[in-house]
């Protein structure tokens, strides 16, 4: 409550982000990053099975910090996304893998103002 005189009028909704708003670490694809991308061509290079261990492994314990089971992972920094393909074909990725490794993380591209209508819902 803001305001004792305004009551829930005045009240606040507000939120922290995990850590700044860059990516987690490790998972940048920028010209000014030196991460790996994501291989999972079965035929060719791959280490799909380690890097969504690692993400999955930061996702969880950024959760932990958290009351709700909404959590936002930024993903970019200033000056970010200079290399916008490597950037999309990365998180599609992502977005693919990540719920065959735990079926318990849902994983999409959104906006603040959505996690924030999450947030306040749950």
């Amino acid at each position: 409550e803001a305001s004792q005189d305004l009551g829930e009028q005045s009240d606040l909704f507000t939120g922290v982000l995990f850590d700044h708003y860059g990516p987690p670490p490790g998972f940048c694809w920028d010209l000014l990053c030196n991460d790996q991308p994501i291989m999972d061509n079965l035929l060719l290079e791959n280490n799909l099975q380690t890097r969504m261990t690692d993400f999955v492994e930061y996702v969880r314990n950024q959760a932990k910090h958290y009351k709700t089971n909404n959590i936002m992972l930024t993903m970019g920094m200033d000056f970010h996304y200079q290399a916008a393909h490597a950037w999309f074909m990365n998180l599609d990725r992502l977005i693919k893998h990540v719920p065959e490794q735990d079926p318990g993380i849902n994983i999409f591209y959104s906006t603040p103002s959505c996690y924030l209508k999450a947030l306040h819902s749950s």
